[in-house]
Formats: C-alpha cells, structure tokens, sequence
C-alpha cells in the first residue's frame, strides 16, 4: 500500500463510488440557472440574500401577505389584493441577490436577466398547507420583464402572459395551462387556456415533489412523495402547445381564490429545493473523414492540465445514447457535457471549465466519464490556474 500514490488511492475511491452506483443520479437537464435551498432562514428571513424573490406589499396593493423562511423554506400566507383576489406569491428571475440597499447593482444585474431561459425544467418541493376548494395554486413560467425602467424592475403578474401548472389539492385538479397579457387573466381560471387536465389524488399539508418540463411547446409534468430520488419514470401529464410562445425569464409560485376576511380565511403554502435546469449542453463535433472506430473509447483530454478549456476527445464504434460528465474530486457532478443518442465515430468537444451554474471552476483535479448502457471510462484531468 506505501507504493500507492495519492492520486491513485483518489481513482480508486471514485471508481468504487460508481461501482456502487451511487454516482448514477443525474440532473433533470443539462444546465442549471438558479436554485434556492431557503438554508439561510437566520440570516435572510427576508428570502432576499440567495436568490432575489420579489414579493408585494401595500405599496402594490397587496394587503396582509406575509413572506418570510422558516425552518429553511419559504412560507407564504395569502393576503388581499385590492378586494379583487385573496393572494400569495413570490417571483424571481433567478438573480443572484435582490439588494434593496444598492438598488442601482442589483437594477443592472435585473435588466440583464441572464438567470433563466424560456425553456427549462423547474423542481421543487411543495407543501400546500391551507387552500379552500375555490382557490386555486400555480407554478407560472415564461413572464416577460414588465418595465426595465423601475428601480427594480420585475415582471407584473397582473400584466404579463404565463404556462402555468395549476394544482387544487382539494379538488384533486392538476392542469397545464396558459393565459395570455390581458390585464388581471392571472386572477381567474376561467381565462386559463386548458392544455392538459388530469384528476390525482392530493392531499393538504403533505410534502410532493414538482418537476415542470418547458421546452418550446413541449411541456409535461411529474408530482411524487417521499424524496427527490424517488422520481416516477413517467410523466403524470404531457401538452404540446401548436403555437408556444418562448419569452420570458421570470418564475412565480402563487396561491389565488377568493379575498380573505380574516386571518383563519387565509391559505398558506410552503416551497423548498426549487431548482431551474435548462438546456444549453457543450456542443460535440465529429470528425468528417475518418475510419469508423472499433472501439468504444476514451481519449487523454488536452491540454492537461488546463486553464480555462481543453478538448476531449472521444470514439463511438456504433451509434448509441452516450453521456459525458465532469466529476470533482469526491465524485460529486460538476457539468453534464453530452446526453444524447449520437453516430458511430471520432468526437471531440472543449470544455469550457465552467461548471453546472456557469461558476468558474476552482483549480484541483477533476475526472470526465463516459458511459453508455454497457460500459464507462473514467479519466483524471487537472485544471490549474
């Protein structure tokens, strides 16, 4: 064992690691915008320091909503708007840090809106905890930002077209929808445009797990128990949208129905580990002249070690659905750079050294996998700045 190097005891842990199978879970999507934990609660009660949530007040009309972590998630208690509608909502674009300190930084990095994409995968826990039979709750997606000329520019929900997923516990109603920017349509389910309607059995005050799928007209949806790995194989409900509207970048969670009269009147609902996932993979190129491979094969990446790109290279004996993932030193997924079915053949593709959030990766040791549904190669690589 004393001949053994240190990196060699490092391949050997992270070979067993997948041995294991433990390694196996990957993320819904390819790239990961934004995500919140709400791990902050002491220090962010506000829910402003992670990701910047935008929620509304008597300034806004809004009257009696409460928002605010606890016990590491965000609770919202409906309020009233206007006498129009009983409301609960936060929304963000996924911008590293709402400051209302520094107004200015915080407009800039809003009007850039470079956190999310119109197409994405959105996860999240969920606890409808209060909801009378005439309210109704929403995951809404593709808002555009309202007026970029606000101190903090944000997107309306009274004003701006969304898809929605739309959940009634109560009535046991899962919907994918959409509504388009007439004033106030999120304000009535009536002027929801139904795209796919499914009857499941919910529950109150019980902990689901959400996945809403969004790619151009493609959206789906998957609502599950237990924990995150405990993800169902297929979707609960699928729509296609003939004529999708692709824009906007703004996510809301909300509650609606009927305007509360007291404090017991009021529904509440809590949201955690909400992930936004997209899809821009690194883009994998094959060599035009060549002799098709023999072999399923890995080649050295290079430069090695590298600072900020190398290339890695890669050959395909028949055409299969193959993966090409960036792994840190203790096994842990840093980037998906290949998910796809692809041809027999000599690839290559350049890494970039950013990892799953667009971060710059920290210099250390990294190992880039290939597998496909038999087999999976494992090499070490080492960025170094």
């Amino acid at each position: 064992m004393k001949n053994v190097t240190k990196w060699a005891l490092v391949v050997l842990v992270f070979s067993l690691f997948f041995a294991a199978g433990l390694g196996a879970q990957t993320p819904s999507a390819d790239y990961l915008y934004w995500e919140d934990n709400f791990s902050d609660t002491a220090t962010d009660p506000d829910l402003w320091q992670n990701v910047g949530w935008f929620y509304y007040g008597p300034n806004d009309g809004l009257i009696g909503q409460e928002v605010r972590q606890v016990n590491d998630e965000a609770y919202i208690l409906q309020g009233n708007y206007a006498g129009l509608v009983g409301a609960g909502l936060i929304e963000t674009n996924g911008v590293a840090k709402l400051d209302t300190a520094d107004e200015a930084a915080t407009k800039e990095l809003l009007v850039a809106n470079n956190y999310s994409h119109p197409n994405q995968v959105i996860q999240c826990k969920l606890n409808i905890q209060k909801m009378k039979a005439s309210s109704w709750f929403l995951i809404a997606t593709r808002m555009e930002q309202t007026n970029p000329d606000e101190s903090l520019p944000d997107s309306d929900p009274t004003e701006e077209a969304a898809y929605v997923l739309h959940l009634n516990p109560v009535t046991d109603l899962v919907q994918i929808a959409k509504y388009d920017d007439t004033p106030y349509n999120l304000l009535s389910t009536a002027t929801f445009q139904d795209l796919a309607t499914a009857q499941i059995d919910l529950e109150l005050d019980v902990y689901y797990w959400i996945k809403f799928y969004l790619n151009e007209g493609d959206l789906k949806v998957k609502i599950w128990e237990g924990e995150a790995t405990d993800e169902p194989d297929d979707w609960l409900l699928e729509a296609t949208d003939s004529d999708p509207r692709v824009a906007g970048k703004y996510t809301m969670f909300a509650m609606m129905g009927v305007p509360p009269n007291t404090e017991d009147e009021k529904d509440i609902f809590r949201v955690d580990d909400i992930t936004v996932s997209g899809f821009v993979p690194l883009t994998a190129v094959k060599a035009e002249d060549e002799v098709v491979p023999n072999e399923f094969a890995l080649g050295n990446n290079y430069p090695n070690p590298f600072n900020p790109e190398t290339t890695i290279n890669f050959s395909l004996e028949k055409a299969e659905h193959v993966t090409l993932r960036v792994y840190n030193a203790t096994g842990q997924l840093v980037r998906t750079l290949v998910n796809e079915n692809m041809e027999a053949g000599q690839w290559k593709i350049n890494f970039n050294g950013l990892d799953g959030y667009g971060r710059r990766l920290s210099s250390g040791v990294y190992f880039y996998q290939l597998q496909n549904a038999t087999q999976q190669i494992t090499k070490k690589m080492v960025l170094l700045k």
